[in-house]
């Protein structure tokens, strides 16, 4: 048995591998791609009528699923975004070894942060819907039982740890990166 912090951080170094692989432009884009899945998923809830309850109205596995779905569908999309040819030929973005490198593991662990943490909190808060899952041990007085997490990594998950209004902050400040960078 293996607990979901160990499979949080096992996920979230095998991100920062493909990070390293991909590099940092295409990286910062999945990044800039989950925040604005969590500044959808906000608005949506916050501000479209009928939709949190509607979500409400379904069983716990199936609001896991849905929120889970849209939210892994917006970082697929962030990892399939097109060759940037254009800024690879004028020498701007250069690939440098390490550097490059460096700056493509960094991003590529938020990213794997924000993926697996996003979904993590999904689960959290539908309560571990699935059966092979549980949730984290909530006795404080004793030592949690083998394959259970400490609850301490639960207030760092990217939906409680960005909240309103660090969310609009970040998608204002992602917007500004990418019309000076990438426009």
């Amino acid at each position: 048995m293996i607990t979901l912090e160990g499979i949080f951080w096992i996920f979230v170094l095998l991100f920062g591998l493909v990070g390293a692989l991909r590099g940092w432009k295409k990286e910062i884009l999945v990044t800039f791609s989950m925040l604005l899945g969590l500044f959808i998923e906000f608005i949506v809830k916050a501000y479209v009528p009928g939709v949190q309850m509607a979500l409400i109205a379904q069983s716990p596995s199936n609001q896991f699923l849905i929120r889970g779905t849209l939210f892994a569908a917006l970082a697929f999309f962030g990892y399939e975004t097109p060759r940037l040819r254009g800024l690879g030929e004028s020498g701007r973005f250069a690939r440098e070894k390490f550097p490059d490198y460096l700056l493509g593991t960094i991003f590529g662990l938020i990213n794997g942060y924000f993926l697996i943490g996003t979904l993590w909190y999904y689960m959290h808060d539908t309560g571990y819907p699935f059966e092979q899952i549980t949730g984290p041990c909530l006795v404080l007085t004793s030592p949690c039982p083998l394959g259970s997490e400490d609850p301490s990594y639960l207030r760092y998950l990217p939906p409680r740890l960005i909240g309103v209004p660090w969310l609009f902050f970040a998608v204002a400040i992602a917007f500004v990166f990418v019309i000076i960078v990438f426009v």
